[in-house]
């Protein structure tokens, strides 16, 4: 037997070494070296004890007798290594494991520069402790450091590597002399073989939970499973953590390994370990793919999820991308590269923020990782279709002032600018139009443009793409859009540089037509808005007064209105303003019929309180026309009274009245009937003229029938020789001039025409006849007075008497006959004079 030298006691033992192998030369003869097997070659010869143990195996015992061992074939075997194993059984108590143990007879050839795989499977009846090394096969000197493992009670595989410090020839040795007696240690499947491990796979690559990959790992079937892991990126789920994770192969063959691409892994540089050791790394190659995006419809600005798996979590350092569709400003459709901002933690899903400028199109996935040569590896994923939502954020006119029917509408969102069109609905929901939007900006937000219809002034809309709509009312309320006047139809017009050339006018009462669009309310909230002399006056329209794609409408001028500016209202939205004159309208007059020269009354609509635009008409004949302002205006309820001085020149029948306020008359006459009135009537003796002053006269002479009476008690009528002058207008009336062709010179005179006859006047001179003058007691005055008694002819009924320079009493007065009363001290004064109106 030949006792295994440990370095530490190599030289105390070498003596008993070298008799031992004079003692037993033919022993060391059957030692013949083993050539160096293949690479996959196991240097241990009847590792599994399938052969003959004696032939291959040797026992040595240095313990001095004290104990033995028994080497011997079992039948207790781990499964897959064979049908025996080899058994030990000690007696005797346990020496230094150096003086017992068990080694191979067949020698191989060891490289210093190479290390050395030892596998083995034991198992022990007690705890058991066993040493093992490579020891020299002629000086018996330890090669490697001494391992040592407890061995237990159930089958376990070992996997040591041995490092030679030097090449040589070589055994492989087990040393147990401190095995406890009556314990069995059973070994099987030993294996030694240089640890030239060669990982010829340089990359696997494939999608996740592909079975069976294969990894070409020379010298694999050495090792079980428990040997080998094979380390690969991975997502900590538990911590988020990116790192690496040490997976077993799902199954160990001669010369190859297999594995399933498991979760939670992704691309990057892979390593296999055997023992813990590095073998070599390989490319992991990890493919992308998507199987569903979330929403399914997606909106730009918004989160959008991808589940799928292959993804890289190493998005800080921009190793995955979501690639999306999205126009850029000059329109061209191009590709968008986002980094997802989260993932799962079984990176089964990834999210990003889908970008400005989105399209419907369809997105894809690509990872990237530094392979073995430092090159940057991509990988795209299938690409899966999906529709952009569009969102409406805000909206304004495009341009200030133009917010009418018809004007375009501003629309800003996201996801709006891929081929859009804008539909609008009315107050019950009922669609109204459609149109096309052109793009105006591609960014955030985004912004359309499109033409609003011009049947209805509020409405909502929403942006369809791609057969996709926004969500309606995103925005809020109905869009208002003010109301467009674009022509107004009366029955009267009038000329100006603005308002296309003319300006309409109407009269309170008449139906006027407003052309335009927006002026149909669903909710019946349309109004037509008049200037009025007390604040605007809203006219409420029912709807068969408007058109039902609101184009125009029809409203009478109501009472109050003036001339200003109208506006339509539809749901409070005002319209552009347009110019409408009122036409005035007189109403009455008070009194009727008129008086000149008196205070006239007129009431009138369509009129302000405006005295300068008001200017009353009187044609007193044909060719006489005389314009007043009037007074003043009061305004009363919802028209005007004018107050003026009729013209004292009006005539009985002739003259006729209008209105004038602004630049409009009342396309009506009046013609006045005004009674004929004397108020003076007056003779020039020299030339027999006699003038009778008033107004209401006819203009034609003729008409004027003339009585003349004496100015006697009966006021008798006669015929006085006369010729008719003709009628005149003075500037306090009218006058008839006659002339007297007898002696006819003083009494009373009356105007009768048109079966109209006026009041009498006297004419011609005074003449006193005899004066009385008494101082005596008056009744009434109870005092004593100066008491004139006046007689002569032609006093008239009114007018004074004045003595001297007094004016005094009268207490009685005819024609013929007067009584005076003066002052006592007047009664002489001179002359008396009597004054006749």
């Amino acid at each position: 037997m030949k006792k295994i030298i440990s370095p530490k006691n190599l030289n105390q033992l070498l003596p008993n070494i070298l008799c031992l192998i004079a003692f037993v030369p033919a022993l060391a003869l059957s030692l013949a070296v083993q050539p160096v097997q293949a690479m996959s070659a196991n240097l241990v010869r009847n590792g599994s004890f399938e052969g003959d143990n004696d032939r291959d195996w040797q026992i040595w015992n240095e313990s001095q007798g004290a104990r033995t061992f028994d080497f011997f074939r079992s039948y207790e075997v781990q499964p897959d290594n064979g049908t025996y194993a080899a058994g030990l059984e000690a007696s005797g108590q346990p020496v230094d494991h150096w003086l017992a143990g068990l080694s191979t007879k067949n020698k191989f050839t060891v490289d210093g520069a190479k290390n050395y795989y030892l596998i083995f499977s034991a198992k022990s009846g007690g705890s058991a402790q066993i040493h093992f090394y490579l020891q020299d096969s002629a000086t018996y000197a330890a090669l490697t450091e001494v391992e040592s493992r407890t061995i237990g009670r159930d089958w376990q595989k070992y996997s040591i590597l041995l490092d030679p410090a030097r090449g040589a020839d070589a055994l492989l040795a087990f040393s147990f002399g401190d095995l406890p007696a009556g314990t069995i240690l059973q070994l099987d499947a030993i294996a030694l073989f240089a640890a030239d491990l060669e990982l010829r796979t340089t990359e696997i690559r494939g999608y996740l939970g592909e079975k069976n990959k294969f990894l070409d790992l020379t010298n694999s079937g050495y090792f079980k499973i428990s040997d080998i892991s094979i380390s690969l990126p991975y997502l900590d789920g538990a911590t988020g953590q990116i790192t690496s994770k040490k997976f077993p192969p799902q199954s160990v063959n001669s010369d190859s390994i297999t594995f399933d691409l498991p979760a939670q892994t992704f691309s990057g540089l892979g390593q296999v370990y055997v023992n813990d050791q590095p073998v070599g790394r390989f490319n992991y190659n990890l493919l992308p793919k998507i199987t569903d995006i979330y929403p399914s419809v997606i909106r730009s600005g918004e989160d959008v999820t991808i589940v799928g798996n292959g993804f890289n979590p190493q998005t800080q350092i921009e190793k995955m991308f979501i690639i999306f569709s999205v126009l850029n400003s000059q329109g061209q459709r191009v590709d968008s590269w986002i980094v997802p901002h989260n993932y799962d933690s079984r990176l089964a899903q990834i999210t990003a923020v889908a970008p400005a400028g989105l399209v419907a199109g369809s997105l894809r996935v690509q990872t990237s990782f530094r392979d073995l040569s430092d090159k940057d590896i991509t990988n795209s994923s299938n690409s899966l279709g999906y529709k952009v939502k569009p969102v409406v954020s805000s909206w304004q006119w495009a341009r200030r002032g133009y917010d009418q029917p018809g004007d375009n509408l501003a629309i800003f969102g996201r996801g709006i600018i891929n081929g859009p069109k804008v539909v609008f609905y009315d107050e019950t929901g009922e669609k109204i139009g459609e149109s096309r939007a052109a793009v105006k900006a591609v960014g955030n937000p985004e912004a359309i443009e499109a033409p609003t219809p011009k049947t209805a002034n509020k409405f909502k809309f929403v942006v369809i793409v791609n057969d996709i709509e926004s969500d309606p009312g995103q925005v809020g309320d109905y869009v208002l859009a003010k109301p467009r006047i674009s022509e107004v139809a009366a029955g009267h017009y009038r000329s100006a540089a603005l308002d296309n050339g003319r300006v309409p006018a109407a009269k309170i009462g008449e139906e006027i037509t407003i052309r335009g669009a927006g002026f149909v309310s669903a909710a019946g909230q349309s109004k037509v808005e008049f200037s009025g002399q007390n604040g605007p006056i809203q006219v409420p329209l029912d709807l068969d007064r408007i058109d039902r794609e609101g184009q125009w409408l029809k409203v009478s001028v109501p009472r109050g209105a003036l001339s200003g500016q109208l506006i339509v209202l539809v749901n409070n939205e005002r319209s552009n303003a347009w110019s409408l004159d009122i036409i005035p309208t007189v109403v009455s007059f008070s009194p009727a019929p008129v008086r000149p020269g008196e205070r006239l009354q007129i009431s009138a609509l369509g009129v302000g309180n405006n005295l300068n635009a008001a200017t009353l008409i009187f044609k007193i004949t044909n060719d006489i026309v005389v314009e007043i302002k009037p007074l003043r205006i009061s305004l009363t309820g919802d028209s005007a009274v004018l107050e003026a001085l009729a013209p004292a020149s009006l005539t009985n029948k002739s003259s006729s009245f209008n209105l004038r306020y602004g630049v409009w008359s009342d396309d009506q006459t009046y013609n006045l009937s005004v009674a004929p009135v004397i108020t003076q009537a007056m003779i020039d003796l020299d030339e027999h003229i006699l003038v009778i002053k008033g107004h209401g006269f006819s203009p034609n002479a003729n008409d004027n029938q003339i009585t003349y009476k004496y100015a006697d008690a009966n006021r008798t009528v006669i015929q006085p020789r006369v010729r008719m002058i003709g009628v005149f207008n003075a500037e306090d009336g009218q006058e008839i001039r006659v002339q007297i062709l007898d002696n006819y010179y003083y009494g009373y005179v009356s105007v009768a025409t048109n079966g109209q006859s006026s009041n009498e006047a006297n004419f011609g001179p005074v003449q006193v006849r005899r004066v009385v003058r008494r101082v005596e007691y008056v009744k009434s005055l109870d005092r004593v007075a100066g008491v004139l008694y006046i007689s002569g002819y032609n006093f008239g009924t009114g007018g004074g008497v004045k003595v001297g320079s007094h004016w005094a009493d009268i207490h009685y007065r005819t024609e013929f006959f007067i009584i005076a009363v003066v002052d006592p001290a007047y009664i002489n004064d001179a002359p008396v004079v009597v004054a006749r109106q």
